[in-house]
C-alpha cells in the first residue's frame, strides 16, 4: 500500500523527472523508494515540485488535467508499476486520433 493512502504499493506511481521521486497517483505523496523508511523523507509532490497541481485523488487529478487545462510535469512509468495517469493519456491520444480520421 502507499505509505500515505490506500493505493497498492505495486501500482499507481509515476516517476517525476524533475525530482527523481516516485509519486503516488492517488494522493500525491512522493518518495525516493517504496520502503516504510522513505515515509520520513517524503512529502507531497506539489511541495517538492511546485509545477504539480495539488490534488486529492486520481479522479481529481485527471479531471483537472482534462477539464481544467492544467498540465502535469513530465513523468514516466517506473519499472513495471502500472500508471493510470499514463494509461489515461494514451487512451486520450488514441481517442483523439480516431475522431480526426
Amino acid at each position: 500500500m502507499c505509505i500515505k493512502c490506500t493505493a497498492p504499493n505495486d501500482r499507481y506511481y509515476v516517476l517525476d523527472i524533475a525530482t527523481g521521486l516516485l509519486v503516488c497517483e492517488e494522493c500525491g505523496f512522493a518518495v525516493r523508494n517504496l520502503t516504510a523508511e522513505a515515509k520520513d523523507d517524503g512529502d507531497y509532490i506539489w511541495v517538492l515540485n511546485p509545477r504539480w497541481p495539488r490534488f486529492q485523488s486520481f479522479p481529481h487529478l485527471l479531471s483537472m488535467t482534462l477539464e481544467g487545462g492544467i498540465s502535469i510535469p513530465e513523468c514516466i512509468q517506473y519499472g513495471f508499476i502500472p500508471s493510470r495517469l499514463l494509461t489515461a493519456a494514451l487512451d486520450f491520444l488514441y481517442e483523439s486520433g480516431s475522431r480526426s480520421s
